[in-house]
């Protein structure tokens, strides 16, 4: 009830401040009140004056499971070369929830490089996050090659792991 209170008395201080300070002559009065009391309707409809605060959220907090998981193949990447130029626009792709799309820009990259893990790996794991966290025959497929390409190349390693432990799944869904 006290924020009904405290809406009356600034109502009241606004308009006492736009006709005195504004120096409105009567007619204007009308057009100052009417303004004040749209925003006092707006209160009435929107307001939640009983509802507790709460401290606002880090980036950190709302980043999902799929953009952590491209970020950390980010960081496995170990060429500095043509790939990076496909991964950067892929990973800006995946970020914003459209896998399928990365991964077609990914293959265009292939027909470029079909020689580079880290393609390949950016590949697999696009189409692992397209089909919800779960290891399908083309991502297996596509880790498959970049073990074959580059045999200590971790990032294929890690996200097969991911897939065989459960964990990229139930993170998707605990995001979603």
């Amino acid at each position: 009830m006290s924020g009904w209170v405290a809406l009356g008395l600034l109502a009241a201080v606004s308009l006492a401040g736009l006709v005195l300070l504004g120096r409105l002559q009567k007619g204007y009065w009308q057009v100052a009140a009417a303004a004040v009391l749209l925003g006092m309707t707006g209160y009435a409809l929107q307001g939640r004056p009983a509802v507790l605060s709460a401290p606002a959220k880090s980036l950190a907090a709302k980043e999902d499971a799929a953009i952590q998981l491209v970020d950390m193949r980010a960081d496995m990447d170990q060429s500095f070369g043509g790939a990076k130029r496909w991964l950067v626009t892929a990973d800006s792709f995946a970020k914003q929830g459209d896998y399928k799309l990365s991964a077609s820009y990914i293959q265009a990259g292939l027909k470029k490089n079909p020689e580079d893990p880290d393609l390949w790996s950016a590949l697999g794991l696009q189409l692992m996050l397209a089909s919800n966290g779960q290891m399908s025959l083309p991502a297996q497929l596509a880790f498959d090659k970049a073990r074959a390409i580059r045999p200590n190349y971790p990032s294929p390693y890690y996200f097969g792991g991911l897939i065989v432990a459960g964990y990229a799944q139930r993170e998707m869904e605990a995001s979603a």
